[in-house]
């Protein structure tokens, strides 16, 4: 749980985001794990849940390298808007006798009205951590099976607030779904190991003619949607 006291408001890095209301002096520890807020899991745990709870968790969890438990903040804390930054004004430390997982440290002095951030990449140990929105284990493929060049990719576009209801999801952070366009499958976006995502692929083409009658032509079709179709007797 933060240490200091913080708000959560626009930010220019993506979406929302964390913001201190008192000045920070470097070397102060901003978070720590506090066992009676915060909440873990550990990986069984996190493997029996539904697709959809693995998903929301793991836009707001990291792996940790102490305990290999899955750790994240309780519904409402501010630490689900802290957002990742390569140019981050918080460091990870790991000292078991100031906490049990790593904690965040300023690693300058933070004046009151900066947002805070960190880097996904000092204390995340999943094999595909997230990195500025964007999850690493997505892939999103041409038809050909290539991946899609990032300059091909479509501009990210501003968030809407999550805290006042629906929110609008950007293309990536999107539901697992297949590209259509012109009447014919375009692409893919997926998470999986790009050998996975191909095969995946695959699969799809192999019944293209029914999930284009079924679905039609020009939308983009949920993955779970075209799974279940695709499980039909044919």
């Amino acid at each position: 749980m933060y240490l200091v006291k913080v708000t959560v408001k626009e930010s220019p890095i993506e979406g929302r985001g964390v913001s201190t209301l008192e000045d920070i002096r470097k070397g102060s520890v901003v978070w720590k794990f506090d066992p009676a807020h915060d909440k873990s899991m550990s990986p069984t745990e996190f493997d029996a849940l539904d697709e959809a709870a693995k998903e929301s968790l793991l836009r707001v969890a990291y792996l940790s390298s102490t305990s290999n438990r899955w750790v994240y903040p309780p519904e409402g804390d501010p630490a689900h808007f802290t957002n990742h930054s390569e140019k981050n004004n918080m460091t990870a430390v790991t000292d078991s006798s100031v906490s049990e997982e790593p904690f965040f440290i300023a690693n300058r002095d933070i004046q009151a009205g900066e947002e805070l951030t960190n880097n996904y990449e000092e204390f995340d140990t999943r094999p595909s951590i997230k990195v500025e929105g964007f999850i690493k284990q997505w892939h999103i493929l041409n038809r050909d099976g290539t991946p899609t060049k990032e300059e091909e990719l479509p501009e990210r576009p501003e968030d809407s607030n999550p805290m006042e209801g629906e929110a609008f999801r950007p293309w990536y952070k999107q539901d697992e779904h297949l590209h259509i366009e012109g009447g014919k499958i375009v692409g893919i976006h997926v998470r999986g190991t790009l050998e996975e995502v191909q095969v995946r692929l695959r699969a799809y083409l192999d019944q293209e003619a029914k999930i284009l009658e079924h679905f039609g032509g020009n939308e983009d079709v949920l993955l779970p949607d075209a799974d279940s179709f695709l499980n039909k007797p044919i």
